[in-house]
């Protein structure tokens, strides 16, 4: 009886070890084996290529289709097309008489009721109830309020240019009426282009960020290679099959001979804007001060501190007399990702100084897409003649970013 007590226990507790021995080593046979899975896959990821390539087009930085908003009669056309305009310019305007009339109606209530306010408040001999000067300043204010509703009538009766450019095509004849929203004319900027493309789809789009470094080339000169940023990433996708995002890329203003329309290929090297990166960067420059020139020319530092010439005074060639006090300002945009501080400078090269100095620091901070203005202080020399002295843009390492120069032919005028 006991031995088969015995044999039932062990009957009962083998199979228990075997259970347990099954479900102990499969596990331990997954532990194992998850590593390698994990690892596996953060293989195909760091393996993946940073670069995101498509195509693209040239297309102006600024382009507008200008309309009417409301109905207009009697179109005046005061610009031709291929004319070159400036912001606020009127390039159009309709029948504006009848607006013309209400305004300076307008303008004679206000000086009406001014008057009477203004008469009513030297009135000293009687007393003058509150009621009547109430009632005065709420005529200048019911005059006040036809100027600015006449102003702005006669204002829809305009189109002006809301930015610089030329006068690409022309959409009516003149004298013609049209309906409020109907196509006017089109102007562009066409001294600035940038590079757009609306081909990347989400994925592409979700790696790529503004700032990131991009390589440009044309078919028009395939020999040189561009280097750009990526400026702006549209919100919304495009209207169409698939979820396809437009992106924008800056162009240095010093490729020439490019034409709206013209193609291009593009790799844009996604998450190279990134701020730890940069900052990373900028670091190991500042730590090794020996090789100031060459790192600061290299590609990434070169489109990190991209910068877009704008404006000068003092053309070449301007006339000034002999001694005479001048200075000559330069502008330029930031059309990079670095931002410019004060170590940044203008630095002279060579020729007749004119009494600048041989070094002036940026003025302040400069960030991504703002304007600088950096200003020089001269005196034209004694000697009548042509004059000419040069000065460089100079990054915080000394390498050259842009050269300038100062060019007067000093003659008395008086």
């Amino acid at each position: 009886m006991i031995m088969m007590k015995m044999m039932k226990n062990k009957l009962i507790v083998y199979p228990c070890i075997v259970l347990l021995i099954l479900l102990i080593f499969p596990g331990c046979s997954l532990m194992s084996e998850s590593p390698a899975i994990d690892s596996e896959n953060t293989g195909a990821e760091e393996g993946q290529s940073s670069i995101v390539s498509t195509t693209a087009i040239v297309v102006p930085s600024q382009e507008a289709t200008l309309r009417f908003k409301n109905k207009a009669n009697n179109l005046h056309i005061l610009a031709r097309k291929g004319e070159q305009v400036r912001s606020g310019d009127v390039l159009v305007e309709s029948d504006t008489v009848q607006q013309t009339l209400k305004l300076a109606e307008a303008k004679a209530q206000l000086t009406n009721a001014q008057a009477l306010y203004d008469a009513l408040l030297r009135e000293e001999l009687r007393e003058v109830r509150q009621s009547e000067k109430e009632a005065a300043f709420e005529q200048i204010e019911a005059a006040e309020a036809a100027i600015d509703l006449a102003e702005e009538n006669l204002s829809a009766t305009r189109i002006s240019a809301p930015f610089d450019g030329a006068i690409i095509d022309i959409f009516i004849d003149p004298f013609e009426n049209v309906f409020a929203g109907e196509p006017i004319l089109l102007m562009a900027d066409m001294d600035n282009f940038v590079i757009e493309t609306d081909d990347l789809d989400e994925k592409e789009a979700a790696r790529v960020e503004v700032g990131d470094r991009v390589e440009i080339f044309f078919d028009v000169i395939p020999e040189e290679t561009v280097y750009g940023v990526v400026a702006k990433i549209a919100e919304k996708s495009t209207s169409g099959a698939g979820n396809d995002f437009t992106v924008t890329i800056s162009v240095p203003a010093s490729v020439e001979n490019l034409r709206w329309g013209m193609s291009a290929y593009i790799e844009i090297d996604a998450g190279s804007a990134d701020a730890d990166t940069m900052a990373s960067e900028q670091a190991e420059a500042a730590e090794t001060p020996a090789a100031n020139a060459d790192s600061a020319r290299d590609p990434e530092r070169r489109i990190c501190e991209t910068m877009d010439f704008l404006s000068e005074t003092v053309p070449d060639g301007t006339v000034i007399n002999p001694g005479e006090v001048f200075s000559k300002s330069w502008t330029f945009r930031n059309i990079g990702t670095c931002t410019w501080d004060t170590n940044y400078r203008m630095v002279y090269v060579s020729g007749d100084p004119m009494g600048g100095a041989h070094e002036i620091p940026f003025p302040g901070y400069t960030a991504p897409d703002d304007l600088m203005t950096i200003t020089l202080p001269l005196t034209a020399p004694q000697d009548e003649g042509e004059h000419r002295g040069d000065w460089q843009i100079q990054n915080d390492l000394g390498a050259k970013l842009y050269d300038v120069w100062v060019e007067i032919t000093v003659e008395e005028t008086n």
